[in-house]
């Protein structure tokens, strides 16, 4: 069992949730909605993916990085094709928001 796992067990909520090992492309533009709180080196690695997985006009939240890292982040992911949102931070972690193109 993964730590995503485990945490999701102890979570109570109606929605089920689906663990895989899949890419996050694997099933094609399926998702409206994809939330990424991971480090900034498997975000840059998973970006073509994620922009991948998104139905047009679907929305990625990314989180699990540092204001400093905020810039490179972007630049990748509007390369990839996605339109930047906005972005956040609190304390040393940070927010960034984009949108798949409709």
């Amino acid at each position: 069992m993964s730590r995503a796992q485990a945490h999701a067990e102890l979570d109570a909520h109606p929605v089920a949730i689906q663990f895989s090992a899949e890419a996050p492309d694997h099933w094609g533009a399926r998702f409206d909605f994809v939330v990424a709180n991971i480090l900034e080196a498997p975000l840059q690695t998973l970006a073509p993916a994620l922009c991948r997985a998104l139905k047009p006009g679907g929305l990625l939240l990314m989180s699990g990085f540092t204001p400093w890292q905020i810039p490179a982040l972007r630049v990748l992911y509007e390369r990839a094709g996605l339109k930047f949102e906005g972005n956040s931070s609190f304390d040393e972690w940070a927010v960034l928001t984009f949108a798949a193109s409709l």
